[in-house]
């Protein structure tokens, strides 16, 4: 049945996200990192081909609580290097698909800690503008070189070497995808003095 062949091909993509990832994992002589990797990748390219061939899973539900539940998920990595929010948002309904876009949160704000220093703020905005859902983010990292701004979304792509074990560049692969699969965009801009912004319409 229908239940039957989603959670078929679930199991499937698991099974090829653990075998690419203990292909990572030699590489990087770190299997357990390897392994978290494809199984997260593998559960949500699933969840992207469910997305784009079933929408029975969309639902209205609150974004701005969304949100706010991807930063408490991730409280252990802002407390650990005391980071604080400026968050600015608004109510704001959204239909889609909420097992899906908490994937988008989670890596955007995820990013955002990761490239932050330590003891800085940031800042991210939910508003509605000219009848567009408009979110954004901001920190204080070393923002993106011009010229990989134009790979950042591509599979693989890891603008800088020294986090290359912290996503390999799928993590905002997928989040293009999840949003191309939304009628959303995304984008990224550099910030003065430092840091960057990423911006997501939907």
């Amino acid at each position: 049945n229908e239940s039957q062949s989603k959670t078929s091909y679930m199991l499937l993509f698991m099974y090829c996200g653990m075998s690419a990832g203990m292909a990572i994992g030699a590489a990087l002589d770190n299997i357990g990192v390897g392994m978290c990797l494809g199984i997260s990748v593998g559960l949500a390219i699933g969840g992207i081909i469910d997305l784009k061939n079933n929408s029975k899973e969309n639902n209205t539900y609150l974004l701005d609580e969304q949100i706010r539940q991807s930063i408490l998920f991730l409280e252990s990595k802002w407390v650990e290097k005391n980071i604080e929010f400026d968050i600015d948002f608004d109510t704001i309904k959204f239909y889609g698909s909420e097992n899906l876009m908490i994937h988008v949160w989670n890596n955007l704000i995820s990013n955002a800690i990761k490239f932050s220093p330590i003891n800085e703020v940031v800042k991210m905005s939910l508003k509605v503008i000219d009848k567009e859902i408009v979110f954004t983010i901001s920190d204080n990292g070393p923002g993106v070189n011009e010229e990989n701004k134009k790979y950042i979304f591509n599979k693989f792509y890891q603008a800088d070497t020294s986090h290359k074990q912290e996503g390999y560049g799928l993590g905002l692969a997928l989040v293009k995808r999840i949003i191309d699969l939304s009628y959303g965009k995304i984008d990224v801009v550099n910030l003065e003095p430092n840091g960057c912004m990423f911006i997501v319409k939907l």
